[in-house]
């Protein structure tokens, strides 16, 4: 009898957390068209060393270099695509590693928002919270402070590939609803 009810716990509590997920994914997608309705001028682009789709609120620049990693014979692919719009500055930045990244998925997307920090000298770590896209796709959401600016956005890992997409902004020119249509329209294929 205890095993019954172990089980048809264990069964009610998957189908509550399945249905949790199934709406908040809802919720998101619809968010998503409500804004698109709100941008309809927006630019589609699509990666070119990386399979992804994104939307900025015009014509990105495009660059493309070579990293290579200190004290390794390692160089990461590194594409960028910036614009600017309404005083903030939109960025999608995909690094392509040579092969695998190993490791926990959280543990590299945190490593890797250390490094964001670090790089910005003076900077601070506001928030950072981990989410998933409607797709299933983990993410670490950040905001991070320097000086009188910030960088909002958003951290995907995969196999071999590193997603930036960010806005930087100062308090006066934070569009919320822009931000979020812009990091909500990335799809990592």
């Amino acid at each position: 009898m205890n095993k019954k009810l172990i089980y048809g716990g264990i069964i009610v509590g998957l189908l509550l957390a399945g249905a949790i997920v199934f709406i908040v994914n809802s919720q998101q997608t619809r968010q998503l068209n409500a804004l698109e309705d709100k941008f309809p001028g927006w630019t589609q682009i699509s990666g070119k060393l990386m399979s992804f789709r994104a939307r900025f609120p015009n014509e990105p620049t495009y660059a493309t270099q070579d990293l290579p990693v200190p004290d390794s014979e390692v160089i990461l692919k590194q594409e960028l695509y910036t614009t600017e719009d309404n005083g903030s500055v939109y960025t999608i930045s995909a690094m392509v590693y040579p092969s695998d990244i190993q490791g926990d998925e959280a543990e590299n997307l945190r490593t890797a928002l250390n490094g964001m920090v670090q790089a910005a000298r003076g900077a601070t770590l506001v928030s950072q919270e981990m989410h998933s896209t409607p797709t299933g796709k983990n993410y670490l959401e950040f905001t991070i402070k320097k000086e009188d600016h910030f960088f909002k956005g958003r951290l995907f890992v995969s196999t071999r590939t590193l997603v930036q997409a960010f806005v930087e902004y100062s308090e006066q020119s934070f569009d919320n609803d822009a931000y979020a249509y812009f990091v909500g329209s990335l799809d990592i294929e």
